[in-house]
């Protein structure tokens, strides 16, 4: 039921290609075959999404570990080193 709704709400947005690397192979042989346009990026250009989401997405998890989640990590080891 969940996955019905869901394709149900984003299929008209992304042609509901929930896995990148299933959808791309089609996406590029049906370019090649002539497609053009309507196989990249297809009819809504929702395509992008699924090749710059886990790009942007894992930059922006890198600065955010890096920004906030290492301090905290320097302190509590810096806390035992003392302990000793």
């Amino acid at each position: 039921f969940t996955v019905a709704c869901l394709i149900f709400l984003y299929a008209p947005i992304t042609q509901a290609g929930w896995n990148p690397a299933r959808d791309f192979g089609p996406r590029i042989v049906a370019f090649i075959a002539g497609w053009g346009t309507v196989a990249i990026p297809g009819p809504k250009g929702g395509f992008w999404v699924y090749i710059l989401g886990p790009c942007i997405g894992s930059v922006g998890a890198f600065l955010f570990y890096d920004i906030f989640i290492t301090p905290g990590l320097r302190g509590i080891e810096r806390k035992k080193l003392h302990e000793l």
